[in-house]
């Protein structure tokens, strides 16, 4: 279930004790999803990233178009 707003949702809490696999079952079956609207912006900075990575990738790295001064007369 998606909200327009943020809500505060409390999980009922059972009164009766459970064992670590009764508790993940449980939670496994009663969690509620992130929302899409929440989640929308993170996917497509992380789109937006891997596009960028892979067009890097394909370009070869800047070579400095001036070769440093290895003999200089203010080297010395």
């Amino acid at each position: 279930m998606t909200y327009p707003i943020p809500v505060l949702i409390m999980p009922a809490r059972r009164t009766v004790s459970m064992t670590s696999k009764e508790e993940d079952a449980y939670y496994e079956t009663h969690a509620e999803p992130v929302p899409r609207w929440i989640r929308a912006p993170f996917i497509l900075a992380g789109r937006i990233l891997a596009a960028l990575d892979a067009a890097r990738a394909d370009r070869p790295e800047r070579v400095p178009s001036v070769p440093p001064a290895v003999h200089c007369s203010r080297q010395a």
